[in-house]
Formats: C-alpha cells, sequence, structure tokens
C-alpha cells in the first residue's frame, strides 16, 4: 500500500515537471503529500500517539547507601542498601492514560479538519487563480485597444481629421489600460505564488511556463437539509471540542487524584557492627498536606478550560 502512494506521489510529480501543468486535482493530491503545516501535523500526531503510549511509564526504582561513623579510625555501628520503589495510587496513571487517547484523538480530528480546510483552501485558490487570468487576458484586450486606438487618434489629427484633446483622451485612455493590465498582472502572479505555496511546490520548481488547465463546469447540488445537518455534526471540528471538554474533565479529575496517597515499597539488607546481616521490608504513603495550596490552582484552570469549549 505505501509503495502504491509513493508511485503515485511520483506519478504527479513527474506530470508537473514534464507537462509543466497543473490541474485542480493535481494542485489537491499534491497539497496531501507537500503542504509544510500538514507536515507539522503529521508530527504532532506521531508525538500525541506517542505520549499515549508513554502515559503508564512507571518510575525507575531507587538504591541507597547509608552507614554510620564518618571516621575511618571508628568501626562503623550499621551499613544498610536499600531498594525501594515509588507507585502512584493506581487510578492516577490509568486517568493519565485516558487523558492522553483523548489528547490524541483530539489531535487526530483536528488533523481531518485541516485536510478538509487545505483541500477547500487549494479549490478556492485554484479558482481565484483562473478567475484573475481571465482578467489578465480581459485587461491585455482593454490595453491592445487602447494602442489602437491612440495610433488611430494621431492618424486622425495628421489628417486633420480630429482636434488635438481627442490625443490627451486617448492617452488618458492607454494609462489607464496599462495601469489596470499591471495590476491584473501582478495579482494572478501572487495568486500563483499562494497556489504553489498553498500546495507545497518547492522555488525551483515554480516556473512562468506552469499552465492552469480551466476544467471546472457548473453543476448545481441538492442536498438535504438532513444530510446538511448530519454533515455538520459528524464535523472534525466538532468531534475535536468535544474532545476538548472530555480532556477537560479528565484534567479536573487528575487534579482531585492527587488526594489520594501514592505508595512507596522498599527491600533492605542491613549489617550492624559486620556481625548481624538482617533483611528487611519498608512501605509507606505519601501524605497530601499541601493539596489546598499546589492543587486547587490546577483545578480551578480545567473548569476554567472545560467552560471555554461548552
Amino acid at each position: 500500500m505505501r509503495l502504491r502512494k509513493l508511485g503515485g506521489v511520483l506519478l504527479i510529480a513527474a506530470t508537473l515537471l514534464t507537462a509543466r501543468e497543473i490541474t485542480v486535482q493535481q494542485a489537491v493530491e499534491w497539497a496531501m503529500t507537500h503542504n509544510k503545516t500538514l507536515a507539522q501535523f503529521k508530527e504532532q500526531l506521531s508525538a500525541a500517539e506517542a505520549a499515549s503510549s508513554a502515559a503508564l511509564a512507571l518510575e525507575y526504582p531507587e538504591l541507597s547507601y547509608s552507614r554510620e561513623g564518618m571516621d575511618a579510625n571508628q568501626k562503623y555501628d550499621e551499613i544498610r542498601w536499600t531498594l525501594s520503589q515509588s507507585i502512584e495510587f493506581p487510578n492516577k496513571p490509568f486517568l493519565r492514560k485516558q487523558q492522553a487517547r483523548l489528547q490524541h484523538a483530539a489531535k487526530q480530528a483536528q488533523y481531518e479538519e485541516f485536510l478538509l480546510e487545505l483541500r477547500t483552501a487549494v479549490k478556492v485558490t485554484y479558482v481565484d487563480l483562473l478567475t484573475r487570468r481571465n482578467i489578465l487576458r480581459l485587461r491585455h484586450r482593454e490595453l491592445n485597444l487602447a494602442q489602437l486606438f491612440q495610433k488611430a487618434v494621431e492618424e486622425r489629427i495628421v489628417a486633420g481629421i480630429s482636434p488635438e484633446f481627442e490625443r490627451i483622451q486617448a492617452e488618458i485612455q492607454l494609462a489607464q489600460a496599462k495601469n489596470s493590465y499591471e495590476e491584473a498582472r501582478w495579482t494572478f502572479h501572487s495568486q500563483r505564488y499562494e497556489l504553489f505555496t498553498l500546495i507545497g511546490l518547492d522555488a525551483d520548481e515554480q516556473g512562468y511556463d506552469i499552465q492552469f488547465p480551466d476544467s471546472l463546469i457548473y453543476t448545481r447540488l441538492k442536498i438535504p437539509q438532513k444530510d446538511a445537518l448530519d454533515g455538520v455534526v459528524n464535523q472534525p471540528l466538532m468531534r475535536y471540542y468535544e474532545l476538548l471538554e472530555k480532556i477537560a474533565d479528565k484534567e479536573i479529575s487528575l487534579a482531585k487524584s492527587q488526594l489520594l496517597p501514592d505508595l512507596s515499597v522498599g527491600i533492605f539488607t542491613q549489617d550492624i557492627n559486620g556481625e548481624s546481616r538482617k533483611k528487611g521490608f519498608e512501605a509507606g504513603l505519601s501524605l497530601p498536606l499541601w493539596y489546598p495550596l499546589v492543587q486547587k490552582g490546577q483545578t480551578s484552570k480545567a473548569r476554567a478550560e472545560k467552560r471555554s469549549v461548552e
């Protein structure tokens, strides 16, 4: 499947480079593989997927060493080696995993929305480009007519048929036609470069010889109201905001979960005066004494974020 997609990309590239012609369909397909912002979205999507996989990561165990008696000449009293492991309360990594999955889904919806916007932007820009090209052709014809008119006026003045003020009028019309033509020319080329940038065409491939065939036709679409409403509800952007609300809910739950204690377990070996060696086990709980100071602001922030997307 990947080879087939790669072959399609190479085929589009070959068409653009040899025929020097870009149809609206080719422009859309080229944008789907070369648009710079789209490439950034793909990287962000991969990062969100990786974050989702790493949400349940455990902390590293800790190995500690302690010894009584710092004087080298003094016989030590006790040596202890301890291997300990901190463990979060079980629902904390579970909530974090759920939130990471929601964030990945939200990024996926955002990516799909950008794809729709990119397709629309390419098509709109392409249609605008065709319009600008037609306007440029009209302005070129107007310029030719203004030049012919000035030439005719000059001949009539030489023949003594037309008065001198007609020359001034012809020169004014010619200047206006030149300005209109240059403005249309500038607008057309600006639209060309906007399309090139949108589809991600390299600067060394952006030539004046590239043609844009007008293969568009007018079609009246009849879309039932129910289908239109269903389409709005199923839009990626709607799904994105719904996911943002769920992410905010998980953030609130995570902030509240800090009230629950974390666990700490460990095993140790103890050597006292080199004569008595013992092994033991220790366990502990974290005390969320500073919850009002640390997590209250985080909870308020999460609630505010939820209200902003409701």
